[in-house]
């Protein structure tokens, strides 16, 4: 995880193209290194990386649940290909990108973006007391 951690660290931005990913740690821990990241509009990913903000999302077709809509067990036809997501993806990356190495501002400013939320709502001592504090609420409202 250290050596992970450290050649991304080593990067400007951070890319995130996913199908199917719930939460997306991997994308908090690179907003922790103060990095802008470029993802897919997945699940809780927008909740984590705000387009423009901290970041840069690739809209895909979602269903109702959040999730790609070319899942073939979850959502009826028609439905959108794998070989389309994946062009999707590429183009949406391709573009990302692109503003990022036209405007280094930007990709600063995303990056600064980021490695603020991560600090207001992941980093270990605030992370800590929150869930002390939703605990402990928890607790009180439970009867023996």
């Amino acid at each position: 995880n250290d050596q992970v951690l450290a050649k991304m660290a080593a990067c400007d931005a951070f890319a995130f193209p996913t199908l199917d990913e719930s939460l997306g740690w991997v994308s908090i821990e690179a907003m922790g290194l103060g990095l802008p990241v470029v993802c897919s509009n997945v699940f809780a990913l927008p909740e984590i990386v705000e387009d423009g903000v901290t970041g840069l999302t690739i809209e895909l077709p979602l269903d109702k649940d959040r999730r790609w809509r070319g899942i073939e067990s979850l959502n009826p036809t028609p439905r959108p290909s794998f070989d389309d997501a994946i062009d999707q993806l590429t183009k949406g990356m391709v573009v990302a990108f692109a503003r990022l190495i036209d405007s280094p501002e930007l990709c600063s400013r995303l990056g600064q973006a980021a490695r603020g939320r991560f600090l207001e709502r992941y980093e270990q001592h605030v992370a800590a007391a929150r869930l002390a504090s939703l605990l402990g609420t928890a607790l009180c409202k439970t009867e023996p």
